[in-house]
């Protein structure tokens, strides 16, 4: 994935924005996603004027700015798709500008600069970008709400996947709307399964069902021993939906506590905790470096792994995955926790935001509603694209059913996201790093979650107290 430096991003962004001026001139998850737009609770600033009839409209270009990479991988498909909007929606033209970026410990440099580019007024009319930026985008009020767009247009939000709307959402205002989605779920080896005489369990089972199977599969007696389970990595998003399935959460309904070391969270962490070290389902260290391997994927694909909890969508998942191709894997929805089912809507690419700072916000908007629209995600998803994940919107994902599997559907339907909140990163990353004794059996669950709690509490409060604009 690309990487820049600070100053060259910069440079580069400032450079093409004068050149085009130049030229024209967490985290709770709600229980009942809401999909409604806010009405009168809502004040609803007047929108742009319409602009004059096509005929006598100069010509103007909508600056979409994408990632860099997607940009490559898609670039026909979508210069097919922006003739076809140029031709739906005289004088108006697309223009994708692409801007390197990466997830990961990078994401909140590069966050910066994003906010950096909106305070130079640099930024474009459209942003399509990774989740992983999202905060950062309404932190430094660089996204405008949509929902005065959709009240006006009246643009159906039902379609949607619950989580994809939830995503988007804080404080009643909506960010940003999805093309794509991807739920974690379970990634089974059906070889392993057939050795041992187990059914593959697709859409229901449950923490028990799943406990004995993954202990029937686990064989570490050979030479080359068979691992019943594994996380892709012990990472959130992979741990979470198991303290949801408990009835556990990792903050308050309103966002501004820490509830990571209540009954609920503490016991779905032990659980998680006790398949590695107590019941010994999950290969170690020596097990990953014994069989020459970086992570669980790599055992998955080598046929070590029966069971992967990782993301699903594409054909490419193992590639994503474990970096390499392999044949022979079912997906499973996750099995049913003590509460409730439960997924995460993990980090995705594909979420459309308007910039507060663009040029042809009346415009910037009809190519946002016509690119989300279900007629142009259909032509999208049907062409060859690398990459492409399950649709945000549920009537077109039961087109492509044969393409991501009718169990990756059947999760998408209750999966959900982290909710948006300005110190996303931060909170996430007290949490994964806080677990880490935990896997590695150093301190209990008990001791590291009210550490991660007082570390969070700190975190919100001192958010808090910057919003208030009190020392």
């Amino acid at each position: 994935m690309s990487r820049i430096s600070r100053q060259r991003f910069l440079r580069g962004a400032a450079a093409a924005a004068c050149g085009l001026l130049a030229a024209a001139c967490d985290l709770r998850p709600s229980s009942t996603p809401q999909l409604e737009v806010p009405g009168a609770a809502t004040a609803v600033p007047p929108r742009p004027p319409g602009g004059m009839p096509a005929q006598a409209s100069p010509p103007r270009t909508v600056q979409v700015l994408t990632w860099s990479d997607w940009l490559e991988v898609h670039r026909d498909v979508l210069d097919l798709l922006a003739e076809e909007f140029t031709s739906r929606h005289p004088p108006l033209t697309v223009d994708w500008q692409p801007v390197p970026l990466t997830s990961g410990p990078d994401a909140p440099a590069l966050g910066l600069q994003i906010e950096q580019l909106h305070s130079a007024g640099l930024l474009f009319d459209v942003m399509q970008l990774p989740l992983d930026f999202t905060s950062h985008l309404f932190i430094g009020d660089a996204a405008v709400d949509l929902y005065p767009y959709i009240r006006s247009d009246k643009y159906d939000l039902a379609d949607y996947w619950p989580g994809a709307i939830e995503a988007m959402q804080w404080q009643r205002q909506l960010y940003g709307l999805h093309t794509q989605v991807r739920p974690s779920v379970l990634l089974l080896n059906r070889a392993l399964f057939e050795q041992v005489g187990l059914p593959m369990p697709m859409t229901a089972w449950t923490w028990p069902q799943f406990l004995a199977a993954a202990r029937r599969l686990t064989d570490r007696r050979q030479s080359r021993p068979i691992f019943g389970f594994a996380l892709a990595v012990p990472r959130h998003y992979f741990t979470l939906p198991w303290v949801w399935g408990n009835g556990g959460t990792m903050l308050s309904a309103d966002r501004g506590e820490s509830l990571v070391a209540g009954p609920a969270a503490q016991e779905a962490l032990q659980w998680l905790r006790d398949l590695a070290l107590v019941h010994e389902l999950n290969p170690r260290g020596t097990d990953l470096r014994e069989a020459d391997a970086h992570h669980a994927g790599d055992l998955f694909v080598d046929g070590q792994l029966a069971i992967l909890y990782g993301f699903g969508g594409s054909g490419r998942t193992l590639t994503h995955t474990s970096g390499r191709a392999s044949r022979g894997y079912a997906i499973a929805a996750p099995p049913r926790g003590p509460r409730q089912a439960a997924s995460f809507l993990g980090r995705f690419f594909g979420a459309c935001h308007l910039s507060k700072t663009a040029r042809v916000p009346e415009e910037a908007w009809r190519f946002l509603s016509w690119w989300t629209s279900l007629e142009t995600q259909r032509q999208y998803q049907a062409k060859p694209n690398r990459f492409v994940l399950p649709p945000a919107r549920r009537s077109l994902a039961d087109e492509f059913v044969d393409r991501y599997g009718a169990a990756t559907l059947a999760v998408l339907a209750y999966a959900r996201p982290l909710p948006l909140h300005p110190k996303w990163y931060d909170l996430v990353q007290a949490y994964d790093q806080g677990l880490v004794p935990v896997w590695k059996g150093e301190q209990s669950v008990a001791e590291a979650t009210a550490a991660i709690a007082s570390e969070q509490n700190a975190i919100l409060a001192e958010w808090r107290r910057k919003q208030q604009g009190t020392p």
